[in-house]
């Protein structure tokens, strides 16, 4: 059986990604895959920090972790990315094109909607429920919204979604249910949304019991209807709570120079852009 390395670097939305393509690796090409994790190299403030899809994890050293930033830096150079993708190297390219050889390394984010399935889907939000079902909430929300704040506010390079923007998605989202929802925001800094989003009606905030990354995406899950930000924390949360009846919106733009609909996280049919 062929080997095959997978990546798990990044925050919690982009180790999900590297968990789902591993998974489709495993499903379309019977591969047995691990999962090599250098997330500790990384200023990442998510880690996942469960494997419910049941892989094989190895822990990357400081040495392995050095002679993978020399490759990621040397694959620049056209000749040098086509000799480690022949040597079984590769670094994130065509949707579904794979080394020709054996054993493989992979690394990328594999943002892409064509690497899930239904079966990745429920398999995650089993392993979930099994994990957090004792969890207290309220559930008598009709539509969830995410406000990304933190490290995007300091880095010019995202695109940040204006207050403005929550407040028309807001009502859109009413406009297209046909009755005014209630509305719970979730966030990583209350203070900064209450200080700078002014509602001109009534929402609810979600405060963390535990301060717990996790428990809190698995609430956000328990919804049925989202607005998400530039985000693949919300993203995610967003696709394993919704179904065919669901309501997403969207900002129109993921990063500051990409369309989100020019993406390959735009799911249509799922997705409404506003």
């Amino acid at each position: 059986m062929i080997n095959a390395y997978v990546i798990l670097k990044g925050g919690m939305g982009n180790q999900l990604f590297q968990y789902s393509y591993a998974f489709f690796l495993k499903k379309n090409y019977n591969y047995n895959v691990f999962l090599i994790d250098i997330t500790k190299f990384f200023p990442i403030k998510r880690i996942l920090g469960i494997n419910f899809l049941n892989f094989k994890i190895i822990k990357g050293n400081i040495l392995f972790f050095y002679l993978y930033f020399i490759a990621k830096f040397i694959s620049r150079y056209y000749l040098i990315n086509k000799l480690l993708y022949f040597i079984g190297i590769k670094f994130e390219s065509e949707f579904n094109q794979l080394p020709s050889r054996g054993n493989s390394l992979f690394d990328g984010y594999w943002q892409d909607y064509r690497y899930l399935s239904d079966e990745l889907k429920s398999t995650i939000n089993a392993g979930l429920h099994q994990s957090f079902q004792d969890i207290k909430f309220n559930s008598n929300y009709d539509l969830c919204v995410h406000i990304r704040c933190g490290d995007y506010l300091n880095n010019d390079s995202y695109y940040i979604c204006t207050p403005d923007w929550y407040i028309k998605s807001i009502l859109v989202c009413a406009e297209k249910l046909k009755y005014f929802p209630k509305v719970i925001i979730f966030t990583d800094d209350i203070d900064w949304v209450k200080n700078n989003v002014f509602f001109p009606f009534e929402v609810s905030y979600y405060y963390s019991p535990n301060n717990n990354d996790i428990e809190d995406f698995y609430i956000m899950t328990k919804y049925k209807n989202f607005i998400i930000s530039n985000s693949t924390f919300s993203w995610w949360a967003s696709y394993l709570g919704s179904d065919l009846d669901s309501l997403i919106i969207v900002p129109k733009f993921w990063m500051k120079d990409k369309e989100f609909k020019n993406t390959n996280l735009f799911i249509p049919g799922l997705h409404t852009i506003v």
